[in-house]
């Protein structure tokens, strides 16, 4: 199984399955490292090619996914269907699924969460970490890896919070894609 380190990027195209604590698209497992983790969120309805493509793009080492993408997701990390035959840049990419039966070398959530050590969330010893990298929609191209910090999203947050009257409040539902 891949090692997940420090600064790996890890890619979501799922709804974040209970039990886990979200920030940012990222998802926060339990283990040390993970808080320096780099999310690189997916929309479920990209395509097999734009997965592979982000996949390869962001050099991500992780990929959540449930049972509604676990076949792009399979496709493009293994293109001939077959573990270790897939592209170049993501054939050591770990996949673990949720909702549906893991396939030989993938990991289930459940196991994925069990294995992990009962710590609290750290936050990043660099603000100037990356921390997330969202792709564009790529309406005059190919989509763009846009990354963003650490100390870019605490940002946007505070300026969010200094709007008055605030532009969401506690009754609000926020829809992160």
């Amino acid at each position: 199984a891949t090692r997940i380190r420090p600064r790996s990027r890890d890619s979501s195209m799922c709804p974040i399955p209970s039990g886990t604590r979200a920030s940012q698209g990222s998802v926060h497992t339990g283990w040390p490292d993970s808080a320096c983790m780099v999310a690189v969120p997916m929309n479920p309805r990209s395509t097999t090619r734009e997965i592979g493509r982000m996949l390869d793009d962001a050099k991500v080492k992780l990929v959540l996914c449930d049972e509604a993408g676990a076949a792009q997701v399979r496709e493009a990390v293994h293109p001939a269907g077959v573990p270790g035959h897939g592209r170049q840049d993501v054939a050591d990419c770990r996949v673990v699924v949720d909702g549906t039966d893991p396939l030989d070398g993938e990991t289930a959530f459940a196991d994925f969460l069990s294995s992990a050590p009962d710590v609290d969330p750290a936050a990043p010893n660099d603000p100037e970490a990356l921390a997330v990298i969202l792709y564009t929609c790529g309406t005059s191209g190919k989509p763009r890896g846009v990354m963003l910090t650490h100390r870019a999203l605490v940002a946007n947050i505070e300026q969010t919070a200094a709007i008055d009257p605030p532009p969401v409040t506690r009754d609000d539902v926020c829809l992160g894609l």
